[in-house]
């Protein structure tokens, strides 16, 4: 929905204020690597929490696309988001949507930084 897309990107906007990006990196792998397996409930509720956690990784890459191919550790993050993500597509296939979407998101960052893979 529309306000809670205008809320993360202010919080992409604005979220060196009051942390790192490196702590903004282990948070959004921490959520995208945790597991709920105490109930069935909370199983359905993996493969949403990823989608959403993949979800804010896009736009932080649609709004800082220019400035990303700069940054060693953001490079690395995004390599580390990709492998779970392939990681996890056979076991939870509703992440092959996403999957390519952030091929897409890769295929545009490597476009930038050829030489350096």
């Amino acid at each position: 929905d529309k306000d809670t897309e205008t809320l993360l990107d202010d919080f992409l906007l604005t979220y060196t204020v009051f942390m790192t990006t490196d702590d903004l990196c282990q948070a959004l792998l921490r959520h995208y690597c945790a597991k709920n397996h105490q109930d069935k409930d909370e199983i359905i509720d993996v493969p949403c929490r990823k989608q959403k956690v993949l979800h804010v990784v896009s736009q932080w890459t649609s709004l800082y696309k220019d400035w990303l191919h700069e940054e060693e550790q953001l490079k690395q993050f995004l390599k580390t988001i990709y492998r779970n993500v392939l990681d996890d597509v056979y076991e939870y296939p509703i992440l092959e949507k996403d999957l390519k979407e952030f091929q897409k998101l890769l295929g545009m960052h490597r476009r930038h930084t050829v030489d350096e893979y």
